[in-house]
């Protein structure tokens, strides 16, 4: 995966974390990825544009297809267990993270994210981490499970230790690199190495019930965030804000009588693993006007980052093109850019 860290708004709006499947993206000079289908059926190229178009005509044009509000909201109820957690002990807002160690989106979430959410919200919002090793990271799947023996043997908080070392060097990850960092938090390395050859490991079924899991509630790639069972989407919200809004609903149930210990099952708990219903139109509406305003907003600040987002938006867009071959256009664009350093 292309790592643009020179333009975050662009990783925020179009390009996805590590996905779950490793498929090669389409490429610009692929016909089939650059046309988009007309109402008649008939397919019309998505060239380049030339003409120069305003912020508010993109947004008229694409801003569905860029914030995809979604018309069906679900709630996940997914089960905390034992899974490695920190943060506070009775939370208001439980945080379900489903990850692995080699995904380099992984990385940044464990290393600013997460501390910068457990300083924000102290005392009020528990990480749970979820093991979703994805099959072409060649040492996802053993580091998730030397990250098991860690825990089995020193507990919760060499866990965590181990979380942060292997994500801080994620560049050594490895067999080697590995059992090394294993070694110094104390782990018998003489049963390590029986787990990590034991196919039927206790290690390794657990991280594939949650792997199957993880594809059971539409875990789609690495991160993948719940919000008190609400699917964080970085395409259409701010984390900050889900949080803020499930933050708020925890404090009026306990305010009704809800004891903490059970915020999160009265939130989530719906009989179901999956529970979906309808979003209001007015909520729909509310939603795409509020994403309008954020990219009028910097659109017209004339920021570099956001004037880059503007051009290659600008490039692909057509009146009457479609949504998927506009964001395929994009796409493709994006990854023809140079990969920063």
């Amino acid at each position: 995966m292309k790592k643009f860290a020179w333009l975050p708004l662009l990783l925020f709006l179009l390009i996805p974390a590590c996905g779950k499947d490793k498929k090669s993206p389409a490429q610009a000079t692929d016909p089939a990825a650059m046309k988009p289908a007309t109402a008649d059926g008939d397919m019309k190229a998505a060239e380049p544009a030339t003409d120069k178009i305003s912020c508010e005509t993109l947004f008229a044009r694409h801003g569905k297809c860029i914030f995809r509000i979604a018309e069906t909201s679900k709630i996940y109820n997914i089960p905390v267990g034992d899974s490695p957690k920190k943060g506070a002990t009775e939370p208001l807002v439980t945080l379900i993270e489903f990850s692995e160690f080699q995904c380099p989106a992984c990385k940044g979430f464990a290393l600013q994210a997460v501390p910068e959410l457990l300083k924000k919200y102290e005392g009020k919002i528990q990480i749970v981490y979820k093991h979703f090793p994805l099959e072409f990271h060649e040492y996802a799947l053993l580091a998730a499970i030397v990250a098991e023996e860690v825990r089995v043997q020193k507990g919760d908080e060499a866990f965590w230790k181990f979380h942060d070392l292997i994500y801080t060097s994620q560049d050594k990850l490895g067999p080697e690199f590995l059992n090394e960092t294993a070694k110094g938090l104390g782990v018998d390395m003489e049963k390590l190495q029986k787990i990590i050859l034991d196919e039927k490991s206790a290690n390794k079924t657990r991280v594939e019930a949650e792997y199957a899991l993880g594809e059971k509630v539409d875990v789609q790639g690495t991160p993948f965030v719940y919000i008190n069972g609400v699917q964080w989407n970085p395409e259409s919200m701010d984390l900050g804000e889900l949080i803020d809004e499930q933050l708020a609903r925890a404090e009026a149930a306990v305010a009704a009588g809800t004891p903490r210990a059970k915020v999160y099952g009265f939130l989530v708990d719906h009989g179901e693993l999956v529970f979906e219903k309808p979003v209001p139109r007015e909520e729909q509406d509310r939603q795409l006007k509020a994403r309008e305003k954020m990219f009028l907003d910097k659109c017209k600040n004339k920021d570099p980052q956001m004037a880059m987002l503007v051009n290659l938006l600008t490039a692909c867009s057509k009146p009457d093109i479609a949504c998927e071959a506009f964001t395929t256009c994009v796409e493709n664009q994006v990854r023809q850019l140079p990969e920063a350093e």
